[in-house]
């Protein structure tokens, strides 16, 4: 037995992080990771349409890709609403081996996290 039930990872942690402006949450993302860095992180992003200046889509991508977790893992499996491209262009530029598709009212990306070198 691997200690997996119904898909999950016994192990799996799950975290969140949020952009705020004025005292309001107007970006937030759910982060779902395992010890194991093979397996990806899988992250979704949401924003408030209404009060989402610009940039806090891109910071929001930066704090989840900044996250001790998701920097541990190989790579990422992303889900934003479909027309994020604050987010995609970000994810692209933090990001290698990006692929992105439509799903319903959303977009998939699956990436490679970026380790930095280690420094001697």
């Amino acid at each position: 037995m691997t200690g997996r039930t119904d898909g999950h990872d016994a192990t799996e942690t799950h975290n969140s992080v949020e952009v705020t402006r004025d005292g309001q949450v107007v970006a937030a993302a759910d982060i779902s990771t395992t010890p194991e860095p093979a397996d990806p992180a899988k992250v979704a992003l949401s924003a408030r349409r209404d009060v989402t200046p610009p940039g806090a889509r891109g910071e929001l991508v930066d704090q989840v890709l900044d996250h001790p977790d998701v920097a541990a893992s190989d790579s990422v499996h992303v889900v934003v609403p479909l027309g994020d491209t604050e987010s995609i262009s970000r994810l692209q530029e933090r990001t290698t081996n990006v692929t992105a598709r439509a799903a319903g009212a959303s977009s998939v990306i699956e990436a490679d996290v970026v380790h930095p070198a280690p420094k001697d």
